[in-house]
């Protein structure tokens, strides 16, 4: 699900490297302040290609998911997009 979320956002997604951490609950911003949802967050590095072919560097993603169903994914650190776990990854 993550894979194919992301498969729009990356420049050449075949090319893009993944490491993922182990699953673990956890709570990430839902957009609005002060509001979190809870569930099961995979960690994730995700080394994409740029415009010009160069990978450019992992950065890192959690993808959030409630009841089994992908529900929301965000960029660590980037416009509110951080999220916490029960465990640092």
């Amino acid at each position: 699900m993550a894979h194919t979320l992301m498969q729009s956002y990356l420049k050449d997604p075949t090319a893009a490297t993944w490491k993922c951490g182990a699953i673990q609950k956890g709570t990430m911003a839902t957009g609005k302040i002060g509001d979190y949802s809870t569930g099961w967050i995979l960690p994730c590095d995700i080394d994409g290609k740029n415009s010009f072919g160069a990978y450019q560097g992992p950065q890192k993603f959690g993808f959030l998911f409630v009841e089994n169903e992908l529900v929301r994914a965000a960029q660590y650190g980037h416009n509110g997009g951080t999220f916490a776990t029960s465990r640092p990854f």
